[in-house]
């Protein structure tokens, strides 16, 4: 851990760790190059959090083995970073929102990338892989483990309007398409199983999604603030719908399968634009329910449609007896 600075530094505004292997942070936020020196092994945590408006280049020596989660979030500035083939680790969010960078390579040595550790990187067009990865390959500039079994990573700043994915793939990395928002559709096969948190969140002009039947859960912020979804079908296999996965949504119309046994905190608040809610629960007090899966908007000018023989429980119902407008289908 990153407390104590090392009094025989290197360089005098580079905070490094007691034992002199972990860059622990920039001391001026002025700070525009870093050359980190060779006896430097991991570069932790949010190591240029201080610097991260002005930083435009760095230079990662061959001692360097792991770059650990959020260490160069938001370096808007950072043009390009040359990744040494000594990594074996990337830790999630690594290079989350550095907006000036545009591609990127994957050395061979990478054995672990936590998850997509490029996400909201708006000009990022391209994600290589050195073709000696064990671990890893790139696809048209997408980053995928190694037998396109799972996504890792779908650069934000490429011109992705439609993407199908690989028959091949049974898992969508979590984050993988974060802030993709020139993304309007995606097909998913039914090869698919899971699709991981935050997979398709921030991609603010998707406007379809189906989910196949492979998939049983809709993990949390799946997608989140996707602002243009106008429609989004959940199928009947879904026994979980997580936290706040369609946050801030764009759709109308949304059915609930009876398949359904739970439904997390914010599920569909703030989708301002929904009018009509279909559940095909027909007892809705067996069923899970988190806070606030509704917005107050939605009880009071929503039609929640239930099943002809349950109108009684759900208007008796402590969360769905809110709406003001509940009619059978």
């Amino acid at each position: 851990m990153c407390f104590v600075i090392n009094k025989n530094m290197i360089d005098s505004n580079l905070i490094i760790s007691d034992d002199g292997k972990t860059l622990c942070g920039i001391r001026d936020p002025k700070t525009t190059t870093v050359s980190i020196p060779n006896t430097i092994t991991c570069i932790g945590k949010r190591a240029f959090n201080e610097c991260a408006l002005s930083l435009i280049s760095v230079d990662i020596p061959n001692s360097v083995t792991s770059i650990e989660d959020f260490a160069f979030i938001r370096c808007i500035s950072l043009q390009s970073i040359t990744i040494p083939n000594s990594v074996k680790k990337i830790g999630c969010y690594t290079f989350s929102q550095c907006n000036s960078l545009q591609t990127i390579n994957i050395p061979r040595s990478v054995t672990t990338i936590v998850f997509n550790p490029f996400d909201c990187c708006s000009s990022l067009s391209s994600i290589t892989v050195d073709s000696q990865n064990c671990n890893y390959e790139s696809v048209d500039g997408v980053l995928f483990e190694k037998g396109k079994k799972k996504i890792v990573a779908a650069p934000s700043g490429k011109n992705i309007r439609s993407f199908c994915i690989p028959d091949s793939v049974t898992c969508i990395g979590e984050d993988s398409f974060r802030g993709c928002e020139k993304l309007l559709s995606v097909n998913i096969p039914k090869t698919v199983t899971s699709i991981g948190n935050g997979a398709f969140s921030d991609c603010y002009s998707l406007l379809s999604v189906d989910i196949p039947e492979s998939v049983t859960t809709i993990e949390g912020g799946t997608f989140y603030a996707c602002h243009s979804l106008q429609r989004v079908s959940i199928p009947n296999s879904v026994t979980s719908i997580g936290r706040n996965p369609f946050h801030l949504c764009g759709f109308n119309s949304i059915t609930i399968p009876e398949s359904v046994k739970s439904i997390g905190d914010y599920a569909f608040l703030h989708c301002e634009s929904l009018k009509a809610i279909h559940i095909r629960i027909k007892n809705p007090n067996i069923l899970k329910i988190g806070i606030s899966i509704f917005s107050i908007e939605a009880e009071d000018s929503c039609v929640l449609f239930v099943p002809s023989d349950s109108l009684r429980e759900y208007r008796n119902h402590p969360i769905f007896s809110k709406f003001r407008n509940i009619e059978i289908e």
